[in-house]
Order: structure tokens, then sequence, then C-alpha cells
């Protein structure tokens, strides 16, 4: 199954809102460190795609939060990571 565009960012979108919350409730507010592997293993979890693992997308969230911040995007972050991560994925 390959991974759709569209669903990758209502992926994305639904990770960001989650975080928050868990950030909020359960760290009484404090930064996730840890957020791209939080990140990662929600989107994967929700993709159900064996064309990446846990690993590799926290590795992809991270290059494409990199790359975000390094440019001038007028996507917002959901929209930019989901097409970083497909332009980006490992072949077979």
């Amino acid at each position: 199954m390959e991974i759709k565009y569209e669903k990758l960012i209502e992926v994305l979108e639904q990770a960001q809102a989650a975080h928050h919350e868990y950030e909020q409730g359960f760290l009484i507010g404090a930064r996730d460190e840890l957020w791209a592997s939080w990140y990662a293993s929600f989107t994967v979890g929700r993709l159900n795609s064996p064309h990446i693992s846990p690993t590799g997308m926290t590795q992809q969230i991270i290059e494409a939060d990199e790359a975000y911040q390094n440019c001038d995007s007028e996507d917002d972050w959901g929209v930019f990571t989901a097409q970083y991560i497909l332009d980006n994925l490992p072949t077979e």
C-alpha cells in the first residue's frame, strides 16, 4: 500500500493536535524534546504502510522540520512535511 499525499497530510495534522494535547496534559506544558519520535509512531501507526518504519519516519520528520525552518514556504508545516516525506522516501 503506497502512502497517499492527502492521507499523510491528514495524519500529520492529527499528530499535531494529539501531540499538543499530550504536551499540555501529560507534560503539563513542557516541550517534548522527543516530539519527532512521537509524531513518527503516531503517523506510522495510522498509515499502516510497509514503506516506512517508525525510525525512518522519525528521520524524515526531523529532516523535513529542518528544511521547513530554513525555507520561506507558504505551506503550513503539515503540507510541507508530507511532500518532503513523499519526495524522500527510500526507494525499494
